[in-house]
C-alpha cells in the first residue's frame, strides 16, 4: 500500500520523505486546486522529481484545476515542460487536459482527481475508457463502497485518509464561486463553509435568532487511522494525506503516524495506532472524525460550536486596543505559546482570518518570550486590515510552533545542480500543440464587448436557433394554463416527478418530445439500481431526451436511441473540454454555470473555429450540436451527503454578511441554495450572438406560483420594474 504525501513547498517535500512517504504530489503552478501565493516554480518541481526518483520515490503532478480558455496556452507550455522531466503521473479534473494529453502525450499516466466526481462503478469504468490508471474516489464514500470499487474495477483506487473535509461533494461546490468569482474548483476557495450562520428570523425578517447560531457547514478533519488495515485488506492501492497548504510539522507528524500503522502487523496493530495518535497531537490539525467510512451521521462529522480553524486554540480576546496598524489583543491563554510561533486570528463577525508570526508578547507590561496556559498576555500584531475595527469576537490560534521553523531550504541551492530543461524543444512543442488547440484570436482592435451585439430579453434571443428551457422539480407548471410556454421542459428525476410521468405524457401529447429528464448529480452504487429502473420506466413510456450530470451516465443509455445533453455540473469552461464532450456523441451541453462573460465569449469563438478545422486527432461531432447555459435560478451551492443540523433543516440561514440560504433534503442529499436567484436574462441577446442556442430557467428549489412565474415572464421579455439580480460571475471575473 502506497502512502502519498502533500508537498506544497521544499520544506514539506523533505519532511514527507523523512517521515516515510512512498510518493508525493505537488501542484502545477496556476493549474491546481490549491492555488497559493508562493507556488513552486517549474524548475523547483523538476528538481523535486529528480531528487524523488533518486530516492526511489514517486512524484505526481496535480493539474486538477478547471481551465479557463485563456489558461490553455500556459497549460500547454506546462505539459510540454513536464513531458521532459517525466513525473510519474498527472492528477486531472478538466477534460481539456485529458484531451490534450491523449493526443500529444499518449504515454503519460493519468489519475482521475477526486474533483472528477467518481462515486460508483460506472464512473470508474468511464475513467478506464479514458485510459486513466487510477481513480481518487470521493471522500464521501463509505468503507463498503470503496471496497466494492476495488473488487469490481481494474483500476487502482486511491483514498483520502487524513486531512480537511469539504461539506459539499467534491466537484459540485459553487458557494465560493458565488462569492465574487473565487472558484473552489480552481483552487481559490474562500471557505464560506467555515463561517458562522444564524437562523433567519420569522417571516424573513433581518433580525436573527442569535440562539440559532452555529458553524453548520464546517466539517471536522478526517482521521482514518482505525481503517488503514481494512483498506489495505480491501485492495486500496494508495492512502492520500491532504495538506499542501499545511505546515512542515503537520506533514511530518501525519506521514510518520500513518507510516507507523501501515508498517505494523496484526499482532501490534493497536499499539501502532495508539502511538500514531500521539504523533497526530503534534500536527496541530482541526478536531477530527472518521469521516464517512462507517455511514457517519451529521453530528459525528461537524462540531457546530467550533469554527473549524486549524491549530491550537489560544483563547479569545478580552479586549482590543488599536492605534493605526498596531493592535494589542489581551487574552487569557488556554495553551502555551512563545514568540516566533505562527498564529491565526479569526474574526468571528465576518468569518475572515489572518495569519501572523508572533513578534511581541507582554505580561504585566513586561516583554516576555513565552506565555503559559492560564496567564493573561498582551499580543502585539501589525495589520492594515480593517477587520480589527469590525464588531465581533476575535479568536487566536497557534498553527505552527517556533521550534518547527527555521528549516528553510534554499530554492536556488536546490536547483543549482539540476539538469537544464530543454527549453528550445519545450517551446517548439508548445507552439506545435497551441497551433492545433487554440485557433486564431479575436482581432486585436475588437474587444469582446464590441464583437457582439447586446440584446435584452427573450425578444432578442427568440428565433429558430434559440430555445427557452424551463427546469422544474414539480409537475404542476406543465398543467393548466401556463404563464408562458417554454420550448422544452427540463424535469429533475425524482419519486414525485416519476409518478407524474404518465400524466405529463397524456397532457402534452405529441409535445411530450419537448420533455428532457435530468439525471441526478450524484449516485452511489446503492442508488444505481433505482436510477436504472427509473430510466427504463421513462424509456418504455416513450421519453427519449435526457440530461446527464456526469459523463459516465451516458453508459446507462449505450444501447438506446436517445438524445443526451450535458448538465452544467460537467464543469465545461474551455473549448477543448467542449470538443471532448461533443466527440462523445452528445447532442448538446450546458457550459459551466460559474463562467464569466469574457471566458464564455472566447470559449465559444474558439469552439466554432475548432469545429471547422480538420485535424487527424479530431473526432466526429454532430453538426447540430447545441450549446446552452443556465440564465436564471438558485442552483445548489452545496450538494452534500453530510445532512443538516435539525435546527436548520428545511429552514433559512443567514451568513455574517447578511446573505440568506435555504437548506433542504432531497432523496438523501442536502442542498443549500441562495434565497436570492441570479439572473442573466437581460443578456440573452448577446449570449445568443456568441453562439448559445438554448437557455435554462431553473425553478427547482423555488416556489412556482403564478405570481413568481409572472415576475419571471416580465424579466424574460425585458419589461419590468423589478429590482436587478446578481449575475453570478457573468459581469464579474472568474478567478
Amino acid at each position: 500500500m502506497e502512502l502519498l504525501a502533500p508537498a506544497g513547498n521544499l520544506e514539506n517535500f523533505h519532511a514527507a520523505i523523512d517521515a516515510g512517504a512512498d510518493a508525493l504530489y505537488v501542484g502545477a503552478p496556476g493549474l491546481n486546486a490549491r492555488n497559493i501565493s508562493k507556488e513552486l516554480s517549474l524548475e523547483t518541481i523538476a528538481w523535486m522529481i529528480e531528487k524523488a526518483h533518486s530516492l526511489d520515490k514517486k512524484i505526481f503532478i496535480a493539474l486538477n484545476s478547471l481551465i479557463r480558455e485563456k489558461d490553455l496556452k500556459d497549460l500547454i507550455k506546462s505539459l510540454a515542460f513536464f513531458h521532459t522531466v517525466q513525473p510519474d503521473a498527472f492528477i486531472v479534473q478538466d477534460l481539456a487536459i485529458t484531451r490534450i494529453l491523449h493526443h500529444f502525450f499518449p504515454e503519460v499516466t493519468l489519475h482521475a482527481s477526486t474533483l472528477f466526481g467518481c462515486h460508483n462503478i460506472e464512473s470508474v469504468e468511464f475513467c478506464e475508457s479514458l485510459s486513466f490508471s487510477r481513480v481518487v474516489v470521493g471522500r464521501e464514500l463509505t468503507l463498503d463502497e470503496i471496497c466494492f470499487l476495488t473488487q469490481k474495477s481494474k483500476l487502482e483506487i486511491e483514498v483520502f485518509i487524513h486531512g480537511a473535509m469539504c461539506y459539499s461533494y467534491s466537484g459540485l461546490c459553487l458557494f465560493s464561486s458565488s462569492q465574487g468569482g473565487m472558484s473552489g474548483l480552481r483552487g481559490n476557495c474562500v471557505q464560506p463553509c467555515r463561517r458562522k450562520y444564524t437562523l433567519s428570523g420569522r417571516s424573513g425578517q433581518k433580525k436573527h435568532q442569535t440562539s440559532g447560531a452555529g458553524y453548520y457547514f464546517s466539517m471536522d478533519d478526517l482521521s482514518g487511522l482505525d481503517f488503514v488495515n481494512e483498506l489495505k485488506i480491501g485492495g486500496v492501492k494508495s492512502l492520500k494525506v491532504e495538506g499542501r497548504l499545511r505546515s512542515r510539522a503537520y506533514v511530518y507528524n501525519v506521514i510518520k503516524a500513518y507510516r507507523t500503522v501501515i508498517d505494523s502487523n496484526q499482532n501490534d496493530l493497536q499499539e501502532a495506532i495508539d502511538a500514531a495518535r500521539e504523533m497526530l497531537l503534534s500536527a496541530m490539525g482541526r478536531k477530527s472524525s472518521t469521516g464517512f467510512f462507517h455511514h457517519a451521521s451529521y453530528d459525528s462529522l461537524i462540531s457546530r460550536s467550533h469554527s473549524g480553524n486549524t491549530g491550537i486554540h489560544l483563547g479569545k480576546a478580552n479586549s482590543l486596543k488599536s492605534t493605526g496598524s498596531r493592535h494589542i489583543l489581551r487574552i487569557r491563554l488556554k495553551s502555551d505559546c512563545r514568540v516566533g510561533d505562527r498564529v491565526r486570528v479569526h474574526f468571528e463577525g465576518s468569518g475572515n482570518r489572518e495569519s501572523f508570526t508572533l513578534r511581541t508578547m507582554m505580561i504585566n507590561e513586561k516583554t516576555v518570550d513565552h506565555g503559559q496556559a492560564g496567564e493573561f498576555v498582551e499580543v502585539h500584531l501589525s495589520s492594515d486590515s480593517g477587520e480589527f475595527s469590525r464588531k465581533g469576537t476575535i479568536h487566536l490560534y497557534k498553527v505552527d510552533s517556533a521550534d518547527n521553523q527555521g528549516h528553510n531550504v534554499s530554492v536556488k541551492k536546490a536547483v543549482r545542480n539540476l539538469s537544464k530543461p530543454e527549453w528550445h524543444q519545450i517551446e517548439k512543442d508548445s507552439r506545435y500543440i497551441t497551433a492545433r488547440c487554440i485557433p486564431a484570436p479575436v482581432k486585436q482592435d475588437q474587444t469582446p464587448s464590441q464583437s457582439i451585439k447586446r440584446g435584452r430579453g427573450r425578444r432578442a434571443a427568440k428565433n429558430k436557433q434559440s430555445q427557452i428551457w424551463l427546469k422544474i422539480d414539480q409537475p404542476e407548471p406543465i398543467f393548466g394554463k401556463p404563464v408562458f410556454v417554454p420550448e422544452r421542459y427540463l424535469i429533475t428525476m425524482s419519486k414525485v416527478t416519476l409518478s407524474a410521468a404518465g400524466q405529463i405524457k397524456k397532457y402534452l401529447g405529441q409535445n411530450m418530445r419537448s420533455v428532457v429528464w435530468a439525471l441526478p448529480m450524484v449516485s452511489h452504487d446503492r442508488d444505481m439500481v433505482l436510477l436504472k429502473k427509473r430510466i427504463r420506466i421513462l424509456l418504455r413510456s416513450g421519453y427519449r431526451s435526457f440530461q446527464i450530470a456526469h459523463l459516465s451516465q451516458h453508459i446507462l443509455f449505450e444501447n438506446d436511441s436517445v438524445r443526451l445533453f450535458g448538465d452544467y455540473s460537467l464543469n465545461l469552461l474551455n473549448s477543448q473540454a467542449l470538443m471532448m464532450t461533443a466527440e462523445m456523441g452528445l447532442q448538446g451541453t450546458q457550459l459551466a454555470i460559474e463562467t464569466d462573460k469574457n471566458n464564455l465569449l472566447t470559449t465559444l469563438e474558439h469552439f466554432k473555429l475548432l469545429q471547422k478545422q480538420k485535424n487527424d486527432y479530431q473526432g466526429r461531432i454532430d453538426p447540430s450540436f447545441q450549446l446552452g447555459i443556465t440564465v436564471f435560478g438558485s442552483p445548489p451551492l452545496f450538494v452534500s451527503r453530510a445532512g443538516a443540523d435539525r435546527k436548520i433543516k428545511n429552514k433559512t440561514v443567514v451568513s455574517p454578511k447578511g446573505e440568506s440560504f435555504s437548506v433542504e433534503n432531497r432523496e438523501g442529499i442536502t442542498l443549500t441554495r441562495s434565497t436570492r436567484p441570479f439572473s442573466t436574462l437581460p443578456y440573452l441577446g448577446e449570449m445568443q450572438a456568441m453562439g448559445l442556442s438554448y437557455f435554462i430557467i431553473d425553478m427547482t428549489g423555488r416556489k412556482t406560483t403564478n405570481k413568481e412565474l409572472k415576475e419571471l415572464k416580465e424579466r424574460l421579455v425585458g419589461k419590468t420594474k423589478l429590482g436587478k439580480l446578481p449575475t453570478f460571475n457573468y459581469l464579474g471575473t472568474l478567478k
